[in-house]
């Protein structure tokens, strides 16, 4: 496996925590619209053993981010947006809509760095 390759399996591990996250508190608020502190740190634990995987990583991960390219954007991306899966429609398409943003923002980011250049 290459040094892309690894950095693009850690930006997923890190946004897929983020996607864990929001997955399962919408679970908790489908019951009675609250989130009680056992659910609030059950899902904390849940998601802590990634966490620290990606932390102990951040310096790759924050070097992948650094550098990668298109295709690892639409890569990510399209991964996440599979990943991610909410009872509720219009808020999933808003969350997708809100990565695919980001994705475009990246890349003109990266095309106004290449300019500079």
């Amino acid at each position: 496996m290459n040094d892309e390759q690894f950095g693009v399996e850690t930006i997923k591990r890190a946004v897929g925590i983020v996607i864990a996250l929001g997955m399962d508190l919408e679970d908790h608020l489908a019951d009675d619209n609250k989130i009680s502190l056992s659910e609030a740190a059950s899902t904390v634990i849940e998601v802590a053993p990634d966490i620290f995987a990606v932390a102990s990583k951040a310096g790759e991960l924050k070097s992948e981010l650094k550098d990668w390219d298109q295709e690892e954007r639409v890569e990510v991306l399209e991964w996440a947006i599979i990943q991610f899966d909410l009872d509720n429609d219009k808020a999933e398409k808003a969350v997708e809509t809100a990565l695919t943003v980001l994705v475009k923002i990246g890349e003109l980011i990266s095309l106004l760095k290449k300019e500079e250049e």
